[in-house]
């Protein structure tokens, strides 16, 4: 027994070892392949170790090098092996040193994507095999943005999909969900910055990990102790510590309008300030991960920091709905998109259109492809839709089926860029900030542009939504022909001075008859955008009963009113000579148009609504 023993204890002494230090045996052709051979004798002399490389197709390669001699008994001997010099496919690789030999296996997989345009499985459920066929021969998918899986067995690499952590800081609204936890707080969002420079460190080694996601929802917090939105600490406190003054008094703030709009102003700039503090964590990490937030569900929500700017600090924007259970129902996520990214057409744009499990079939593929005729690059789904789990119907085989065609289609919008058509809808900030000094006004201006946008889609014209800023720099001018205002009482002096120099210079302002701030040469339309029960429901409400008035304020009743108010532009656009992008018999099909040079393409998507199968009914 005993000599049985030192004869396996002999044999171990002479031993060669290959170990594949990363812990995996797959492997993308955007690395290094780090190889280390374990060497063991009584005697280590030197010699010469030979690198058998065999791989598909029968490629071959044979490598020799010099070996010292070792006084030690161990020695390891490094090799690198650069994947994007190798064919993708099976490899064996051989090692001989001392008269020893011995063999691994491992597998070598293409780092690129068939498509350039982004299809992702946001918040993904797969798990350990599943992740196999999350890929673009299967589902569809390129990107999986989900909850940190481990992939120890490289599964998503094996098939060829990038990863991203899903909120990797936390998610909804304020941090961890706790309203005193608000963005304008050093401590917290430099605390969300140390989480995702975890994550980075964590992924920085994976070859399939594109960035880090950091948060879903976040805004500004809506008060603290019965507070309200302006009247958060940390606001106040960087406020002073900026201007050395204390900022004018939430109740004061309609005798001092001016100050409390600097106020209004200077509060837009902290959500960004937030991502830009966790991006320079990332890039000092691993600056070619992509560093990214889900920040266009709010954009209309100016009290808790939105604006066209809360991401203007990324790469990529990322985003959601406005999903189809308010607003202009199925229409409201392309809307919410366009008004969200409204200044950063020129950005890439990831979008996730489509959230509820009790969606249907047909609802599914037309919300994604309302989405995608808008020029974005990335296309995402929801957890409660992915083809493994789809609770519902054939919802499942519609993930797949939208994957794939916008894979086919989708990466033209990597070269063309985003459309400028002739119309336009203004959508005011100087409005907005001036409803908070007025608080008497109404808020009819954001109410009714989905009146506007309804509008735009029944007479097959795309109205692209202008900011302020795009008046008074000239954007209108040199891009479009003609602008809708709607329901505005106050537009700022410089606003109006670019307007009416837009109408001197041959171009068309159309205003709604609601509108109280006078513009020389504007023409009012002779309508007020507004739903034909409009005084049943502001009585309803003011008598409690809500639910009762949202029967009058459904989609159906929106394109009612949509239909009013796209007759008389109609009128206008014809006098005008202003043509749609295409002609039809239909009024539901929503069009775009975009070219490149001689080559343009158009895109249809047949959203006529049917009001006898309820408010999310299609006309199919």
């Amino acid at each position: 027994m005993f000599r049985f023993i030192l004869l396996i204890f002999s044999c171990s002494l002479f031993a060669t070892e290959i170990l594949l230090p990363q812990n995996r045996a797959h492997f993308l052709t955007n690395e290094m392949i780090y190889v280390s051979v374990v060497r063991q004798a009584k005697v280590l002399s030197a010699n010469k170790l030979i690198v058998n490389l065999a791989g598909p197709h029968k490629s071959h390669m044979k490598l020799s090098f010099h070996i010292p001699a070792s006084k030690n008994q161990f020695r390891t001997e490094h090799i690198q092996l650069n994947a994007a010099l190798m064919r993708p496919g099976k490899y064996q690789l051989k090692i001989t040193a001392d008269g020893n030999s011995t063999l691994k296996s491992f597998s070598v997989i293409s780092h690129y994507n068939k498509s350039s345009f982004r299809t992702i499985n946001w918040g993904g459920k797969a798990k350990d095999k599943q992740q196999l066929s999350q890929g673009e021969e299967n589902l569809g998918y390129n990107l999986f943005i989900g909850h940190g899986p481990k992939d120890d067995n490289a599964y998503l690499l094996q098939a060829s999909v990038d990863f991203m952590s899903c909120c990797s800081m936390s998610g909804g609204h304020q941090m961890d969900l706790r309203p005193e936890c608000d963005w304008s707080d050093p401590q917290v969002f430099q605390g969300g910055t140390m989480r995702v420079v975890r994550r980075a460190i964590m992924d920085r080694i994976r070859p399939n990990v594109t960035g880090i996601h950091f948060y879903d929802e976040a805004k500004l917090s809506d008060g603290i102790g019965g507070g309200n939105a302006h009247n958060i600490p940390s606001q106040l406190w960087a406020w002073e510590a900026t201007y050395n003054k204390s900022r004018v008094a939430y109740k004061d703030r309609t005798k001092y309008p001016e100050q409390w709009r600097e106020w209004s102003l200077w509060k837009l700039g902290f959500m960004d300030a937030a991502w830009k503090d966790a991006k320079f964590g990332i890039d000092l990490v691993k600056p070619e991960l992509l560093s990214i937030t889900d920040s266009q569900f709010a954009y209309n929500d100016l009290s808790h920091g939105y604006y066209y700017n809360v991401n203007d600090s990324l790469p990529v924007l990322l985003g959601h709905g406005g999903f189809h259970d308010e607003g202009p129902g199925y229409f409201n996520p392309s809307m919410t998109l366009e008004l969200a990214r409204a200044k950063n057409t020129h950005k890439e744009n990831w979008f996730l259109p489509t959230w509820h499990a009790d969606t249907s079939a047909d609802q599914l593929r037309l919300e994604q492809y309302l989405a995608f005729q808008l020029n974005i690059q990335g296309l995402a789904t929801p957890p409660a839709l992915d083809p493994l789990h789809a609770a519902k119907g054939n919802t499942g085989q519609t993930v797949i089926e939208v994957n794939k065609l916008c894979q086919r289609l989708g990466p033209i919008f990597k070269h063309i860029p985003a459309n400028k058509p002739p119309i336009t809808m203004l959508y005011s900030l100087s409005q907005r900030i001036h409803l908070q000094t007025h608080p008497e006004k109404k808020n009819a201006h954001v109410e009714n542009l989905k009146f506007t946008y309804l509008a735009g889609k029944l007479l097959q014209y795309q109205f692209m939504p202008i900011l302020d800023e795009d008046i008074i720099n000239g954007s209108l001018q040199n891009h479009h022909k003609a602008v809708i205002i709607g329901s505005i009482n106050y537009l700022s002096e410089d606003v109006i001075n670019a307007l009416v120099d837009f109408i001197k210079a041959g171009n068309y302002v159309y205003t709604t008859s609601d509108c109280k701030v006078k513009i020389a040469g504007a023409i009012d339309i002779g309508v007020v955008p507004r739903l034909s029960n409009h005084y049943k429901i502001k009585k309803l409400i003011k008598d409690g009963k809500g639910e009762e008035a949202s029967k009058y304020q459904r989609l159906t009743e929106q394109l009612k009113a949509a239909k009013v108010l796209a007759d008389a532009l109609k009128t206008q656009f014809d006098k005008a000579k202003i043509k749609p992008i295409l002609f039809s018999s239909s009024r539901g099909i929503s069009a775009t148009k975009y070219s490149d040079g001689d080559i343009s393409y158009y895109f249809a998507v047949n959203a006529s609504h049917d009001p006898n199968k309820g408010d999310l009914g299609l006309k199919l």
